[in-house]
């Protein structure tokens, strides 16, 4: 299969034409309340992953989920970003005399870059049809911390890893909106990517209401699956729930 990086390079030749055009930029903050599921394997170590929403809020440290959507005529310029640092730590007894307390960590940086164009317009019912194909890049960088200790008749045994592992797929998607101005809309977002050592896809869909084509409200549902194999460190995990939001437009 052709790298998409490549498709990704030569995407960016952007014409200098379409600064000519009529412009607009939503930038918006959202909350992402996924469960998280899987396979880890480090080494030797295997585990399943499985995570439910009401755990990762209660044990978040810190989030951020932020994007800019910038339009000029039949361009399009999307960023998003999308960052959790996650803590838990269990106690488990095995037998009366034994103890083990293991304490995870997981830090997920996801970044993408989309250009976009207007391959398909179409008016209906007062409102606006359109489907935009769009190329990019999304980065990802995730790192697990492991740390288990054992307690055995008064002694304590202790061991930990953390792996922190970075790449890059070329994606490549397609978006259909549907909207006017100001009132009810609709949008579904469908990607997938492939990098080296890695391979993803993305599935959104959301509904949204507009007040005077300046503040965006929306909500709907996110499903994001990535794999990635490198260096004795197997991931292969998917984030999925809901979705809800504000933009603002100039």
């Amino acid at each position: 299969m052709t790298r998409l990086v490549d498709v990704l390079l030569i995407s960016l030749l952007v014409p200098t034409s379409v600064f000519a055009e009529d412009s607009s930029t939503q930038v918006g903050a959202y909350v992402f309340a996924s469960d998280i599921s899987g396979e880890t394997k480090i080494g030797n170590i295997e585990s399943d992953v499985d995570v439910p929403f009401d755990d990762v809020l209660e044990n978040l440290d810190m989030g951020l989920m932020a994007f800019i959507d910038h339009r000029r005529g039949k361009w399009s310029f999307i960023a998003d970003v999308f960052y959790s640092d996650i803590s838990a730590g269990n106690t488990k007894t095995v037998a009366p005399s034994v103890a083990v307390k293991v304490d995870v960590g997981v830090k997920q940086l996801l970044a993408e870059g989309f250009i976009g164009y207007r391959v398909f317009e179409q008016d209906y019912r007062n409102a606006q049809f359109g489907i935009d194909f769009l190329v990019g890049a999304r980065y990802n960088k995730v790192e697990l911390d492991f740390e288990a200790k054992a307690t055995l008749l008064g002694l304590t045994f202790s061991g930990s890893r953390t792996p922190d592992e970075d790449w890059v797929d070329g994606v490549i998607a397609l978006r259909a909106q549907y909207g006017q101005d100001s009132g009810w809309g609709a949008s579904a977002w469908a990607d997938i990517g492939e990098g080296s050592d890695s391979d993803s896809y993305q599935l959104i869909g959301k509904v949204n209401y507009k007040f005077d084509n300046k503040v965006n409200l929306f909500g709907g549902y996110r499903h994001y699956s990535f794999e990635h194999d490198y260096s004795g460190v197997e991931l292969d995990l998917e984030y999925s729930g809901p979705v809800i939001g504000v933009s603002y437009g100039f």
